[in-house]
Parts: C-alpha cells; sequence; structure tokens
C-alpha cells in the first residue's frame, strides 16, 4: 500500500496532468490555449568515473549504462497558462545488474507574467517516484519467502531471489522546483532563455539551485536551428539523515544526496517539411561536478507541433 503522502502526491500529478497536457516554445514564452507541443525521444548516458565529494575524479569505476525513453509535452491550458509532463522509460546496465520499466516523472504548470519582447514565466513542477515506489524499506532486490529450514534449533524460512527492485530505476524521492524563466528572440527565428529557481527535496537528498540556460541559433538550411544548452544544478549542502526508505546514503568518496553537477550540450532540429514535426539530435556532456557521474548522453527525439 501507498503512504498518505506518496498518495497526495500522486493525486496533485495527476491533476496537473488531467488538466494539462504538453510546451510549445519553452522559456518565458508559454502556449497558447490548444497549442501544443509533443515529444517523443532516447537518449543514453554512460559513464565509468566520477567526482568524489571534493572535486576530484576517480576512475575505472562500475559502468552505468542508462538508456531512456522519453515521453513529453506542453499544452496551453487558459490564456497565460500552460501545463506540462516527462514519463521516462529505463533500460539500465549498472555492473552485472539490468533493470527495465518505468522511471521518474514529472509535472507541472506554467504562467506568464510578462509578455513582449522579453516575456517572463513562473512555474511549478514535482518530480515523482510513484510509478517505480514500492511500500517499506529500500532493498535494491526482490527476494521471496520459501519452505522452512531447522537452523541451530530454529525454524528460519528461506528467501528466494525474485530479481533488482524497481526502485533501482529512479532517484526515489519527490522533488518540487519553483522556477522563473526569461526569454527574448534572437537572429530572426532564433531564442535565448535563461531559467533558475529552488528545488526543495523530500526526504534524504539536499535541496538545489538549478540554472539553465538555452539557445537556438537558425541557419539557411532546411529552416533548422543549431541548438546550445547549459544546466548547473549546485546543492545546497543541507543533507538530513538517510532513512530506511532512502535509497542513496553517503561515504568518503560520495554523497548523492549532496551532488551539483554542471552539463553542457548542443544539437540540431530540422523541421520535416510542413507536417508540424521536427527532428532533433545532440549531444550533453557532465563537464563538473561534485559526488556526480561524469556522463556523456547522446540523444534524439521527434517532435510533434500544433
Amino acid at each position: 500500500m501507498l503512504s498518505f503522502r506518496r498518495r497526495l502526491s500522486c493525486v496533485c500529478a495527476l491533476l496537473v496532468l488531467a488538466s494539462s497536457n504538453p510546451a510549445f516554445a519553452g522559456g518565458g514564452w508559454v502556449a497558447s490555449p490548444g497549442q501544443s507541443n509533443l515529444q517523443v525521444g532516447f537518449s543514453r548516458k554512460t559513464a565509468e568515473s566520477a567526482w568524489t565529494p571534493t572535486g576530484t575524479t576517480r576512475e575505472n569505476l562500475t559502468l552505468h549504462d542508462f538508456r531512456y525513453g522519453y515521453f513529453s509535452g506542453e499544452v496551453g491550458i487558459v490564456n497565460r497558462l500552460s501545463g506540462s509532463f516527462l514519463l521516462t522509460y529505463l533500460h539500465g546496465i549498472e555492473g552485472e545488474e539490468t533493470n527495465n520499466g518505468l522511471s521518474d516523472a514529472w509535472f507541472g504548470a506554467k504562467y506568464q507574467v510578462l509578455g513582449g519582447k522579453l516575456p517572463v514565466a513562473l512555474g511549478l513542477s514535482m518530480r515523482s517516484a510513484y510509478l517505480y515506489d514500492l511500500e517499506g524499506p529500500y532493498d535494491r532486490h526482490l527476494f521471496m519467502e520459501g519452505e522452512e529450514v531447522d537452523v541451530a534449533g530454529e525454524e528460519v524460512p528461506l528467501a528466494e531471489f525474485r530479481g533488482v527492485s524497481p526502485e533501482w530505476r529512479g532517484v526515489l524521492k519527490e522533488d518540487y522546483t519553483i522556477s522563473g524563466a526569461v526569454s527574448r528572440s534572437i537572429l530572426g527565428r532564433g531564442w535565448a532563455s535563461i531559467e533558475t529557481g529552488y528545488t526543495f527535496r523530500v526526504g534524504a537528498p539536499a535541496d538545489q539551485w538549478p540554472l539553465s540556460l538555452d539557445a537556438g541559433i537558425p541557419v539557411p538550411v532546411w529552416n533548422s536551428h543549431v541548438k546550445i544548452t547549459s544546466l548547473f544544478v549546485r546543492s545546497l549542502a543541507n543533507d538530513t539523515t538517510r532513512e530506511p526508505e532512502d535509497r542513496f546514503g553517503s561515504s568518503a568518496t560520495n554523497n548523492f544526496n549532496d551532488a551539483s553537477m554542471w552539463r553542457i550540450g548542443g544539437g540540431a532540429i530540422v523541421p520535416l517539411g510542413s507536417t508540424g514535426m521536427s527532428f532533433e539530435a545532440g549531444y550533453n556532456q557532465w563537464v563538473w561536478g561534485r559526488s556526480a557521474r561524469i556522463y556523456k548522453e547522446p540523444f534524439f527525439a521527434l517532435n510533434f507541433s500544433h
């Protein structure tokens, strides 16, 4: 059974999803009522090295190979208000273990407070572990009780290994982010956006300060764009004591709950004629961090707009 807190989080997420479907322009722009953009994509994050809590590099670690399928979008609900979602499916490989299934999901809403040449929007979003979370203490593996055997005069049930737990597939915590974004059109049909805010994490992980930059530079080939992105996430170092249902703890060489990172990326967006669809492909690289894996991430996606 789900706890009351998780049931409440699920209800909030479903209300946002039911009242909103997917984003168009992003940043300080908000989709008009009925205007929408959907995206179906794939990304692959791999790493065999990581940064310690002091920023030094640890090499030749267990391979992390996380292959994500994702479905996201945003739609205009009423004037100045839109809603959004991001659903992820993971085929994860970590060392000798493989895990497949639904992973973290995000739901949110955005309100445009200023229009004009410098549109400004405020947003509220939630990351949920509902789609893969289990009740009770965290265990990386699942077991099923078997027949009892006599051990030192006591009847002790055997445990039959069933496989890796679905809780292996995500952060296993809820994030609530308040954000603000400002954008500007550049070079005719290009854009530039900056967004920042504050992320409250429920449970052991520390709260975070995210800062993202996004720009689309038009190029005179097929009406396409070159896209440049940057994401910086700074932990606020207010980590709390690990509880039994928390997935991550800390050690001298890593503290996932108090991690910071900086990722940069680039790619291209190419419209597919007059279909309202476009193809996007790119690459992200983690370039700085504390208690973070040094990931590389190629990705591609199809965008559907109307």
